[in-house]
């Protein structure tokens, strides 16, 4: 008897969670759900994309198979490098910038920032240097960039205390100033190994066996 008290109210209920707005709640084993009004449909995270974007242009040169220009061992500065250190010092200012092997500066600092500037006594001095290469050096490590070409620098200015200290700022910051050596594949290496010539065994003629026979009886 209490059963069928309580029927009628059960099958009232059994209709009501049966509804979209009300029974997706309880619907977490169904493939597709019944999504809610507020809420984001993610099913597309899962759908792989057809196409591979490298977001990071920097992968090749970390693995040291970049590419770099040849044919300029005669010629002075160089361009065998992926990223230059340069220096300069005026009379009024000292910069430091990094420069690509396309020719575009994609890293500087100078003492002619504000923010660089307002803790210097003064804009040319060791001590400007030395600031300018610490910063210029956090300012790669940020870039991405750890390695570092530095044999464009003059070389009469490399006696200098200014760039000596500019160079071991940047050194202590982190970035090597030695970029690594580009790691040829089989067809494209300069340094290719020596063939090793097969030894096959020599066969003998139809003379020396004859002689051979000839010693043995």
């Amino acid at each position: 008897m209490a059963f069928r008290r309580l029927a009628p109210p059960l099958s009232r209920a059994a209709r009501t969670f049966g509804e979209p707005e009300y029974g997706v709640k309880f619907n977490s084993s169904v493939p597709n759900p019944i999504l809610l009004p507020d809420e984001v449909d993610t099913r597309e995270n899962e759908i792989v994309a057809p196409e591979f974007t490298n977001r990071n242009p920097l992968n090749l040169e970390r693995l040291a198979i970049a590419r770099k220009d040849l044919g300029w061992k005669t010629s002075w500065p160089k361009r065998d490098y992926w990223y230059r250190l340069r220096f300069e010092k005026t009379q009024k200012h000292v910069e430091g910038y990094i420069e690509h092997c396309s020719g575009h500066i994609v890293v500087s600092a100078s003492t002619r920032e504000w923010a660089i500037k307002k803790h210097l006594y003064k804009t040319t001095g060791v001590a400007a240097c030395e600031n300018v290469g610490r910063v210029l050096a956090q300012r790669c490590l940020e870039a991405g960039i750890n390695f570092v070409d530095d044999k464009v620098i003059i070389p009469w200015e490399k006696h200098g205390e200014g760039l000596k200290r500019f160079k071991q700022a940047m050194t202590e910051g982190g970035v090597e100033l030695k970029e690594l050596e580009r790691i040829y594949d089989k067809y494209g290496n300069k340094k290719r190994p020596k063939k090793v010539q097969s030894q096959t065994p020599a066969v003998p003629s139809l003379e020396d066996s004859r002689s051979h026979t000839a010693l043995n009886t």
